[in-house]
Protein backbone atom coordinates (compact mmCIF):
# COMPACT_ATOMS: atom_id res chain seq x y z
CA UNK A 1 0.00 0.00 0.00
CA UNK A 2 2.81 2.33 0.94
CA UNK A 3 4.53 1.73 -2.41
CA UNK A 4 1.28 2.49 -4.22
CA UNK A 5 0.99 5.90 -2.52
CA UNK A 6 4.62 6.64 -3.34
CA UNK A 7 4.05 5.90 -7.01
CA UNK A 8 0.94 8.08 -7.04
CA UNK A 9 2.80 10.98 -5.40
CA UNK A 10 5.67 10.64 -7.88
CA UNK A 11 3.18 10.71 -10.76
CA UNK A 12 1.37 13.78 -9.40
CA UNK A 13 4.70 15.53 -8.84
CA UNK A 14 5.83 14.73 -12.36
CA UNK A 15 2.60 16.12 -13.83
CA UNK A 16 3.00 19.32 -11.80
CA UNK A 17 6.60 19.75 -12.97
CA UNK A 18 5.61 19.23 -16.62
CA UNK A 19 2.70 21.69 -16.27
CA UNK A 20 4.89 24.36 -14.67
CA UNK A 21 7.57 23.86 -17.30
CA UNK A 22 5.08 24.28 -20.15
CA UNK A 23 3.44 27.29 -18.48
CA UNK A 24 6.66 29.20 -17.88
CA UNK A 25 8.94 28.07 -20.68
CA UNK A 26 6.77 27.07 -23.65
CA UNK A 27 6.72 30.59 -25.23
CA UNK A 28 10.51 30.59 -25.30
CA UNK A 29 10.99 27.15 -26.83
CA UNK A 30 8.01 26.56 -29.10
CA UNK A 31 10.09 27.67 -32.13
CA UNK A 32 7.42 28.18 -34.79
CA UNK A 33 5.44 25.03 -33.98
CA UNK A 34 2.28 26.64 -35.39
CA UNK A 35 1.34 29.96 -37.03
CA UNK A 36 -1.04 32.42 -35.37
CA UNK A 37 -4.70 31.55 -35.92
CA UNK A 38 -5.58 34.92 -37.46
CA UNK A 39 -2.84 34.67 -40.05
CA UNK A 40 0.08 36.97 -40.43
CA UNK A 41 1.24 39.60 -42.92
CA UNK A 42 4.48 39.24 -44.87
CA UNK A 43 6.85 41.94 -46.12
CA UNK A 44 9.67 40.66 -48.34
CA UNK A 45 12.53 43.13 -48.83
CA UNK A 46 15.07 42.20 -51.51
CA UNK A 47 18.18 44.36 -51.66
CA UNK A 48 19.98 44.33 -54.99
CA UNK A 49 23.77 43.78 -54.95
CA UNK A 50 24.03 43.53 -51.15
CA UNK A 51 27.23 41.81 -50.04
CA UNK A 52 26.59 39.63 -47.01
CA UNK A 53 30.00 40.50 -45.62
CA UNK A 54 28.96 44.17 -45.32
CA UNK A 55 26.10 43.42 -42.91
CA UNK A 56 27.23 43.81 -39.31
CA UNK A 57 25.36 40.74 -38.03
CA UNK A 58 27.07 38.65 -40.71
CA UNK A 59 30.46 39.62 -39.35
CA UNK A 60 31.42 43.03 -40.73
CA UNK A 61 33.32 44.88 -37.98
CA UNK A 62 32.02 48.31 -38.96
CA UNK A 63 28.49 48.71 -37.59
CA UNK A 64 26.81 49.92 -40.74
CA UNK A 65 23.44 48.23 -40.22
CA UNK A 66 22.03 48.75 -36.70
CA UNK A 67 18.38 48.41 -37.81
CA UNK A 68 19.00 45.25 -39.82
CA UNK A 69 20.89 43.97 -36.80
CA UNK A 70 17.80 44.63 -34.64
CA UNK A 71 15.81 42.31 -36.90
CA UNK A 72 18.57 39.70 -36.79
CA UNK A 73 19.19 39.84 -33.05
CA UNK A 74 15.58 39.02 -32.20
CA UNK A 75 14.67 36.93 -35.24
CA UNK A 76 16.01 34.11 -37.41
CA UNK A 77 19.27 34.41 -39.34
CA UNK A 78 20.50 31.88 -41.87
CA UNK A 79 24.18 32.59 -41.51
CA UNK A 80 25.40 30.69 -44.58
CA UNK A 81 22.87 31.50 -47.28
CA UNK A 82 23.62 31.13 -50.98
CA UNK A 83 22.07 32.81 -54.00
CA UNK A 84 21.43 31.39 -57.43
CA UNK A 85 24.07 33.66 -58.99
CA UNK A 86 24.80 37.23 -60.03
CA UNK A 87 21.78 37.66 -62.31
CA UNK A 88 18.86 39.54 -60.78
CA UNK A 89 16.06 38.10 -62.92
CA UNK A 90 17.28 34.54 -62.45
CA UNK A 91 18.03 34.91 -58.76
CA UNK A 92 14.74 36.64 -57.90
CA UNK A 93 12.91 34.22 -60.16
CA UNK A 94 14.38 31.34 -58.18
CA UNK A 95 13.27 33.01 -54.94
CA UNK A 96 9.76 33.65 -56.28
CA UNK A 97 9.20 30.12 -57.64
CA UNK A 98 11.62 27.85 -55.75
CA UNK A 99 12.64 26.51 -59.16
CA UNK A 100 16.07 26.67 -60.74
CA UNK A 101 15.78 29.02 -63.73
CA UNK A 102 17.12 27.24 -66.80
CA UNK A 103 16.75 28.83 -70.18
CA UNK A 104 16.30 26.22 -72.94
CA UNK A 105 17.88 28.51 -75.56
CA UNK A 106 20.13 31.56 -75.78
CA UNK A 107 18.54 34.75 -74.54
CA UNK A 108 19.38 38.40 -75.26
CA UNK A 109 21.93 40.19 -73.16
CA UNK A 110 24.08 37.15 -72.38
CA UNK A 111 21.56 35.01 -70.52
CA UNK A 112 22.15 31.38 -69.50
CA UNK A 113 22.89 28.78 -72.16
CA UNK A 114 21.77 25.65 -70.36
CA UNK A 115 19.54 23.24 -72.19
CA UNK A 116 16.74 21.68 -70.20
CA UNK A 117 14.25 19.18 -71.57
CA UNK A 118 11.51 20.56 -69.32
CA UNK A 119 10.64 24.10 -70.43
CA UNK A 120 9.85 25.36 -66.95
CA UNK A 121 12.74 27.75 -66.57
CA UNK A 122 12.65 31.45 -67.20
CA UNK A 123 12.17 31.42 -70.91
CA UNK A 124 8.65 32.66 -70.45
CA UNK A 125 6.72 30.83 -73.13
CA UNK A 126 6.57 27.18 -74.13
CA UNK A 127 7.12 27.60 -77.88
CA UNK A 128 10.12 28.98 -79.77
CA UNK A 129 8.34 32.03 -81.17
CA UNK A 130 8.97 34.20 -78.11
CA UNK A 131 12.02 33.58 -75.96
CA UNK A 132 11.99 36.65 -73.80
CA UNK A 133 13.30 35.74 -70.35
CA UNK A 134 10.79 35.89 -67.55
CA UNK A 135 8.75 33.76 -65.18
CA UNK A 136 6.50 31.44 -67.21
CA UNK A 137 2.76 31.59 -66.72
CA UNK A 138 2.75 27.91 -65.78
CA UNK A 139 4.65 28.44 -62.53
CA UNK A 140 3.15 29.40 -59.20
CA UNK A 141 5.03 32.19 -57.44
CA UNK A 142 5.10 33.75 -54.00
CA UNK A 143 2.49 36.40 -54.95
CA UNK A 144 0.21 33.97 -56.83
CA UNK A 145 0.24 31.56 -53.88
CA UNK A 146 -0.46 34.27 -51.31
CA UNK A 147 -3.22 35.73 -53.49
CA UNK A 148 -4.90 32.30 -53.75
CA UNK A 149 -4.96 32.18 -49.94
CA UNK A 150 -6.78 35.50 -49.54
CA UNK A 151 -3.79 37.79 -49.04
CA UNK A 152 -3.87 41.23 -50.64
CA UNK A 153 -0.64 41.40 -52.64
CA UNK A 154 1.51 44.48 -53.30
CA UNK A 155 4.70 44.64 -55.40
CA UNK A 156 7.05 47.61 -55.76
CA UNK A 157 9.91 46.93 -58.18
CA UNK A 158 12.79 49.26 -58.99
CA UNK A 159 14.81 46.92 -61.25
CA UNK A 160 14.08 46.88 -65.02
CA UNK A 161 14.40 43.09 -65.05
CA UNK A 162 11.72 42.65 -62.37
CA UNK A 163 8.82 44.14 -64.32
CA UNK A 164 5.79 43.19 -66.38
CA UNK A 165 8.10 42.64 -69.34
CA UNK A 166 9.58 39.72 -67.45
CA UNK A 167 6.31 38.54 -65.88
CA UNK A 168 7.17 39.54 -62.31
CA UNK A 169 3.81 41.28 -61.92
CA UNK A 170 1.85 38.02 -61.85
CA UNK A 171 -0.18 37.50 -58.70
CA UNK A 172 -0.03 41.09 -57.45
CA UNK A 173 -3.23 43.01 -56.80
CA UNK A 174 -1.19 46.21 -56.86
CA UNK A 175 2.07 46.32 -58.81
CA UNK A 176 4.26 49.35 -59.41
CA UNK A 177 7.40 49.35 -61.49
CA UNK A 178 9.69 52.28 -62.11
CA UNK A 179 11.41 53.31 -65.31
CA UNK A 180 15.17 53.18 -65.59
CA UNK A 181 15.71 56.17 -67.85
CA UNK A 182 19.06 57.90 -67.71
CA UNK A 183 19.45 60.38 -64.83
CA UNK A 184 16.43 58.81 -63.13
CA UNK A 185 17.54 55.22 -62.97
CA UNK A 186 15.38 54.14 -60.08
CA UNK A 187 13.70 55.71 -57.07
CA UNK A 188 15.68 55.72 -53.85
CA UNK A 189 14.77 53.65 -50.81
CA UNK A 190 13.03 56.64 -49.21
CA UNK A 191 10.51 56.78 -52.08
CA UNK A 192 9.88 53.03 -51.94
CA UNK A 193 9.30 52.96 -48.18
CA UNK A 194 6.98 55.98 -48.42
CA UNK A 195 5.09 54.24 -51.22
CA UNK A 196 4.66 51.11 -49.09
CA UNK A 197 3.47 53.24 -46.18
CA UNK A 198 0.66 54.53 -48.38
CA UNK A 199 -0.48 50.96 -48.93
CA UNK A 200 -0.08 50.08 -45.25
CA UNK A 201 -2.47 52.83 -44.26
CA UNK A 202 -5.10 51.17 -46.47
CA UNK A 203 -4.28 47.52 -45.75
CA UNK A 204 -3.96 47.48 -41.96
CA UNK A 205 -7.36 45.76 -41.63
CA UNK A 206 -6.57 42.98 -44.10
CA UNK A 207 -3.93 40.28 -44.43
CA UNK A 208 -1.29 41.19 -47.01
CA UNK A 209 1.92 40.15 -48.75
CA UNK A 210 4.16 43.02 -49.87
CA UNK A 211 7.43 42.87 -51.82
CA UNK A 212 9.96 45.71 -52.14
CA UNK A 213 13.05 45.57 -54.33
CA UNK A 214 15.72 48.17 -53.52
CA UNK A 215 18.35 49.26 -56.03
CA UNK A 216 20.41 51.79 -54.03
CA UNK A 217 23.49 49.52 -53.82
CA UNK A 218 23.45 48.81 -57.54
CA UNK A 219 25.85 50.74 -59.72
CA UNK A 220 25.91 53.52 -60.66
CA UNK A 221 25.76 54.66 -57.05
CA UNK A 222 24.03 57.97 -56.48
CA UNK A 223 22.66 60.19 -53.72
CA UNK A 224 25.09 58.71 -51.20
CA UNK A 225 26.70 62.05 -50.31
CA UNK A 226 24.63 62.80 -47.17
CA UNK A 227 25.55 59.40 -45.72
CA UNK A 228 29.31 59.39 -46.33
CA UNK A 229 30.19 60.97 -43.00
CA UNK A 230 28.06 58.51 -41.05
CA UNK A 231 29.50 55.54 -42.96
CA UNK A 232 33.01 56.76 -42.24
CA UNK A 233 32.25 57.29 -38.56
CA UNK A 234 30.88 53.74 -38.24
CA UNK A 235 34.09 52.22 -39.50
CA UNK A 236 36.54 51.10 -36.85
CA UNK A 237 40.12 49.87 -36.83
CA UNK A 238 39.20 46.79 -38.86
CA UNK A 239 38.80 48.72 -42.10
CA UNK A 240 37.93 46.77 -45.27
CA UNK A 241 40.65 44.98 -47.18
CA UNK A 242 41.40 46.19 -50.67
CA UNK A 243 42.73 44.03 -53.51
CA UNK A 244 46.11 45.13 -54.93
CA UNK A 245 45.40 47.55 -57.77
CA UNK A 246 48.79 46.80 -59.36
CA UNK A 247 47.26 43.49 -60.51
CA UNK A 248 44.24 45.07 -62.14
CA UNK A 249 43.62 44.29 -65.76
CA UNK A 250 43.12 46.99 -68.34
CA UNK A 251 39.46 45.92 -68.51
CA UNK A 252 39.01 46.48 -64.76
CA UNK A 253 40.26 50.04 -65.19
CA UNK A 254 37.79 50.54 -68.04
CA UNK A 255 34.95 49.35 -65.83
CA UNK A 256 35.94 51.78 -63.10
CA UNK A 257 35.93 54.50 -65.77
CA UNK A 258 32.48 53.49 -66.99
CA UNK A 259 30.50 53.26 -63.77
CA UNK A 260 32.85 53.65 -60.85
CA UNK A 261 33.82 57.12 -61.94
CA UNK A 262 30.17 58.18 -62.02
CA UNK A 263 30.31 57.99 -58.25
CA UNK A 264 33.92 59.17 -58.04
CA UNK A 265 34.40 61.84 -60.73
CA UNK A 266 37.85 63.00 -59.62
CA UNK A 267 39.84 59.76 -59.75
CA UNK A 268 43.15 59.81 -61.59
CA UNK A 269 44.83 57.01 -63.58
CA UNK A 270 47.84 55.24 -62.14
CA UNK A 271 48.19 52.93 -59.15
CA UNK A 272 47.75 55.62 -56.51
CA UNK A 273 44.70 57.05 -58.27
CA UNK A 274 43.16 53.60 -58.66
CA UNK A 275 43.70 52.84 -55.00
CA UNK A 276 41.99 56.08 -53.97
CA UNK A 277 39.12 55.49 -56.38
CA UNK A 278 38.61 51.95 -55.08
CA UNK A 279 38.55 53.09 -51.46
CA UNK A 280 36.16 55.92 -52.26
CA UNK A 281 33.84 53.67 -54.23
CA UNK A 282 33.62 51.13 -51.40
CA UNK A 283 32.91 53.94 -48.93
CA UNK A 284 30.17 55.23 -51.26
CA UNK A 285 28.69 51.71 -51.38
CA UNK A 286 28.76 51.53 -47.57
CA UNK A 287 27.11 54.96 -47.38
CA UNK A 288 24.27 53.63 -49.53
CA UNK A 289 23.96 50.67 -47.14
CA UNK A 290 23.71 53.09 -44.20
CA UNK A 291 20.97 54.86 -46.14
CA UNK A 292 19.03 51.62 -46.72
CA UNK A 293 19.44 50.59 -43.10
CA UNK A 294 18.10 53.92 -41.90
CA UNK A 295 14.96 53.46 -44.01
CA UNK A 296 14.47 49.94 -42.70
CA UNK A 297 14.36 51.59 -39.28
CA UNK A 298 11.72 53.99 -40.65
CA UNK A 299 9.72 51.02 -41.95
CA UNK A 300 9.86 49.34 -38.55
CA UNK A 301 8.43 52.47 -36.94
CA UNK A 302 5.73 52.72 -39.61
CA UNK A 303 4.66 49.15 -38.85
CA UNK A 304 4.46 50.03 -35.17
CA UNK A 305 2.38 53.15 -35.87
CA UNK A 306 -0.04 51.13 -37.99
CA UNK A 307 -0.32 48.49 -35.27
CA UNK A 308 1.17 45.89 -37.62
CA UNK A 309 4.54 45.15 -36.04
CA UNK A 310 3.51 42.13 -33.96
CA UNK A 311 1.49 40.64 -36.81
CA UNK A 312 3.93 41.11 -39.70
CA UNK A 313 6.74 38.79 -40.76
CA UNK A 314 9.60 40.90 -42.14
CA UNK A 315 11.93 38.97 -44.45
CA UNK A 316 15.18 40.49 -45.75
CA UNK A 317 17.12 38.84 -48.59
CA UNK A 318 19.58 39.76 -51.31
CA UNK A 319 19.51 38.64 -54.93
CA UNK A 320 23.31 38.55 -55.14
CA UNK A 321 26.41 40.31 -53.88
CA UNK A 322 28.95 42.54 -55.61
CA UNK A 323 32.63 42.38 -56.54
CA UNK A 324 34.96 45.25 -55.66
CA UNK A 325 37.69 44.01 -57.98
CA UNK A 326 38.21 41.12 -55.52
CA UNK A 327 39.11 38.99 -58.54
CA UNK A 328 40.17 41.84 -60.80
CA UNK A 329 36.65 42.65 -61.90
CA UNK A 330 33.83 44.88 -60.76
CA UNK A 331 30.13 44.20 -60.91
CA UNK A 332 28.20 40.96 -60.27
CA UNK A 333 27.67 39.14 -63.55
CA UNK A 334 29.66 36.34 -65.05
CA UNK A 335 31.17 35.29 -61.71
CA UNK A 336 30.25 32.86 -58.95
CA UNK A 337 32.77 33.82 -56.27
CA UNK A 338 31.69 34.11 -52.63
CA UNK A 339 31.43 37.91 -52.80
CA UNK A 340 28.56 37.39 -55.24
CA UNK A 341 26.81 34.13 -54.27
CA UNK A 342 26.87 34.52 -50.47
CA UNK A 343 23.45 35.85 -49.58
CA UNK A 344 21.44 37.34 -46.71
CA UNK A 345 18.31 35.71 -45.26
CA UNK A 346 16.80 37.24 -42.12
CA UNK A 347 13.25 36.74 -40.79
CA UNK A 348 11.62 38.58 -37.90
CA UNK A 349 8.28 38.33 -36.14
CA UNK A 350 7.84 38.31 -32.35
CA UNK A 351 4.90 35.88 -32.50
CA UNK A 352 6.51 33.32 -34.79
CA UNK A 353 9.99 33.67 -33.31
CA UNK A 354 9.78 34.52 -29.60
CA UNK A 355 13.55 34.08 -29.27
CA UNK A 356 16.54 34.62 -31.59
CA UNK A 357 17.82 31.77 -33.72
CA UNK A 358 21.00 31.56 -35.82
CA UNK A 359 21.09 28.70 -38.32
CA UNK A 360 24.62 27.71 -39.30
CA UNK A 361 23.69 25.01 -41.83
CA UNK A 362 24.30 25.97 -45.44
CA UNK A 363 21.06 26.80 -47.28
CA UNK A 364 19.99 28.30 -50.60
CA UNK A 365 17.52 31.16 -51.11
CA UNK A 366 15.59 28.83 -53.39
CA UNK A 367 14.36 27.36 -50.09
CA UNK A 368 12.59 30.60 -49.12
CA UNK A 369 9.19 29.93 -50.73
CA UNK A 370 8.59 26.44 -49.24
CA UNK A 371 9.89 27.68 -45.88
CA UNK A 372 7.45 30.61 -45.84
CA UNK A 373 4.35 28.65 -46.78
CA UNK A 374 5.28 25.90 -44.32
CA UNK A 375 5.86 28.50 -41.61
CA UNK A 376 2.48 30.16 -42.24
CA UNK A 377 0.55 26.92 -42.52
CA UNK A 378 -0.33 27.39 -46.21
CA UNK A 379 -1.25 24.12 -47.92
CA UNK A 380 -0.24 23.94 -51.59
CA UNK A 381 -1.03 20.34 -52.44
CA UNK A 382 0.78 19.01 -55.49
CA UNK A 383 3.16 21.91 -56.18
CA UNK A 384 6.75 20.86 -56.90
CA UNK A 385 9.69 22.93 -55.67
CA UNK A 386 13.43 22.59 -56.24
CA UNK A 387 14.00 24.05 -52.78
CA UNK A 388 12.79 22.63 -49.50
CA UNK A 389 11.34 23.99 -46.29
CA UNK A 390 13.94 24.82 -43.65
CA UNK A 391 11.51 24.86 -40.72
CA UNK A 392 13.19 21.74 -39.31
CA UNK A 393 16.37 23.78 -38.79
CA UNK A 394 14.41 26.16 -36.56
CA UNK A 395 13.09 23.41 -34.31
CA UNK A 396 16.45 21.93 -33.32
CA UNK A 397 19.87 23.03 -32.25
CA UNK A 398 21.89 24.25 -35.20
CA UNK A 399 24.93 22.03 -35.61
CA UNK A 400 26.63 23.96 -38.36
CA UNK A 401 26.41 21.09 -40.84
CA UNK A 402 27.87 21.79 -44.27
CA UNK A 403 24.93 21.21 -46.59
CA UNK A 404 25.36 20.82 -50.33
CA UNK A 405 24.32 23.83 -52.44
CA UNK A 406 24.73 24.57 -56.13
CA UNK A 407 23.80 27.23 -58.64
CA UNK A 408 24.55 28.37 -62.15
CA UNK A 409 24.88 31.48 -64.25
CA UNK A 410 25.31 31.71 -68.01
CA UNK A 411 27.65 28.86 -68.91
CA UNK A 412 29.02 28.64 -65.40
CA UNK A 413 28.02 26.56 -62.42
CA UNK A 414 29.16 26.06 -58.85
CA UNK A 415 28.71 23.40 -56.21
CA UNK A 416 29.74 23.49 -52.55
CA UNK A 417 30.04 20.35 -50.47
CA UNK A 418 31.73 20.44 -47.08
CA UNK A 419 34.70 22.82 -47.17
CA UNK A 420 35.19 22.66 -50.93
CA UNK A 421 33.71 24.70 -53.74
CA UNK A 422 33.99 23.76 -57.41
CA UNK A 423 33.31 26.25 -60.21
CA UNK A 424 32.92 25.12 -63.81
CA UNK A 425 33.35 28.03 -66.19
CA UNK A 426 32.44 26.51 -69.55
CA UNK A 427 33.75 28.68 -72.37
CA UNK A 428 32.25 31.87 -70.97
CA UNK A 429 35.56 33.23 -69.72
CA UNK A 430 37.05 33.28 -73.22
CA UNK A 431 34.91 36.26 -74.17
CA UNK A 432 34.65 39.86 -73.07
CA UNK A 433 31.09 41.04 -72.47
CA UNK A 434 31.50 44.69 -73.30
CA UNK A 435 31.98 46.56 -70.05
CA UNK A 436 31.92 43.37 -68.00
CA UNK A 437 34.90 41.24 -69.00
CA UNK A 438 36.26 38.28 -67.10
CA UNK A 439 39.73 37.75 -65.67
CA UNK A 440 41.99 35.32 -67.57
CA UNK A 441 40.05 32.21 -68.51
CA UNK A 442 40.25 29.29 -66.09
CA UNK A 443 37.96 26.35 -67.04
CA UNK A 444 37.71 24.83 -63.55
CA UNK A 445 38.35 26.33 -60.13
CA UNK A 446 38.48 24.52 -56.78
CA UNK A 447 38.75 26.30 -53.44
CA UNK A 448 38.77 25.31 -49.81
CA UNK A 449 36.46 28.10 -48.68
CA UNK A 450 37.07 27.34 -45.01
CA UNK A 451 40.82 27.86 -45.22
CA UNK A 452 40.72 30.26 -48.17
CA UNK A 453 37.48 32.27 -47.89
CA UNK A 454 38.71 34.89 -50.38
CA UNK A 455 39.20 32.16 -53.03
CA UNK A 456 42.72 33.08 -53.99
CA UNK A 457 44.34 29.62 -54.26
CA UNK A 458 42.98 27.36 -57.00
CA UNK A 459 43.47 23.72 -55.88
CA UNK A 460 42.59 22.04 -59.17
CA UNK A 461 46.10 20.68 -59.76
CA UNK A 462 46.63 19.75 -56.11
CA UNK A 463 43.34 17.91 -55.53
CA UNK A 464 42.22 16.17 -58.74
CA UNK A 465 40.25 13.56 -56.76
CA UNK A 466 38.15 16.29 -55.12
CA UNK A 467 37.55 17.87 -58.53
CA UNK A 468 36.29 14.53 -59.89
CA UNK A 469 34.06 13.91 -56.87
CA UNK A 470 32.43 17.34 -56.98
CA UNK A 471 32.07 17.21 -60.77
CA UNK A 472 30.16 13.95 -60.47
CA UNK A 473 27.91 15.43 -57.78
CA UNK A 474 27.28 18.53 -59.91
CA UNK A 475 26.41 16.53 -63.02
CA UNK A 476 24.15 14.25 -60.99
CA UNK A 477 22.33 17.29 -59.58
CA UNK A 478 21.91 18.60 -63.14
CA UNK A 479 20.69 15.31 -64.56
CA UNK A 480 18.05 15.07 -61.86
CA UNK A 481 16.65 18.32 -63.29
CA UNK A 482 17.02 17.20 -66.91
CA UNK A 483 19.84 19.64 -67.67
CA UNK A 484 22.47 19.04 -70.34
CA UNK A 485 25.37 21.37 -71.02
CA UNK A 486 25.17 22.30 -74.67
CA UNK A 487 24.31 25.40 -76.64
CA UNK A 488 21.48 25.95 -79.06
CA UNK A 489 20.46 28.56 -81.58
CA UNK A 490 20.22 32.27 -80.78
CA UNK A 491 16.90 33.77 -79.82
CA UNK A 492 14.99 36.74 -81.12
CA UNK A 493 15.80 40.24 -79.99
CA UNK A 494 13.97 41.86 -77.11
CA UNK A 495 12.06 45.04 -77.83
CA UNK A 496 13.91 48.29 -78.46
CA UNK A 497 12.25 49.96 -75.44
CA UNK A 498 13.26 47.20 -73.04
CA UNK A 499 16.78 47.11 -74.48
CA UNK A 500 17.21 50.85 -73.87
CA UNK A 501 16.05 50.48 -70.27
CA UNK A 502 18.54 47.66 -69.65
CA UNK A 503 21.32 49.54 -71.43
CA UNK A 504 20.89 52.56 -69.15
CA UNK A 505 21.88 50.41 -66.16
CA UNK A 506 24.84 48.86 -67.96
CA UNK A 507 23.29 45.38 -68.29
CA UNK A 508 23.86 45.30 -72.07
CA UNK A 509 25.76 47.48 -74.51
Amino acid sequence: MKKGWQKALWLVGLIIIIYVGIYYFYPAVKDVLSPPKKGINVILISVDALRADRVSFYGYPAKLTPNIDRLAESGVVFRRTYCYGGNTAASMGAIFTSRFPYWPLDVPGGGPRWHVKHHYGFSRFQDNSDLRPGIPDTLETLPTIFKKHDYTTVGISTNPYLTKDFNFHRGFDFFEEFSSQWRQLYPGVETVVAKLDTYLSELHDTRFFAWLHLMDLHHPLRDFGPFLEEAQSRRNQAAPKYPPVSEWTEEAVKILTEFGSRAIPDWKPGEEGLRKALEEYILAYEAELVRIDRQIGVLIEKLRLHGLWDNTLVVLVTDHGEEFADHRIWDHRGQLYEAIVRGVWIMHNPRLFPGPKVVEERVNLIDLLPTLINLLGIKEGELTFDGKSRISLLKKESKGEDGLVFGMLDRRAYIIDGDFKLMVNGDYGKKNRGAHPDPPYVPIELYNIKNDPEELRNLVDESPEMVDRLMIRLKRAFLEKGIHLWESSPSKEISKEVKERLKSLGYIK
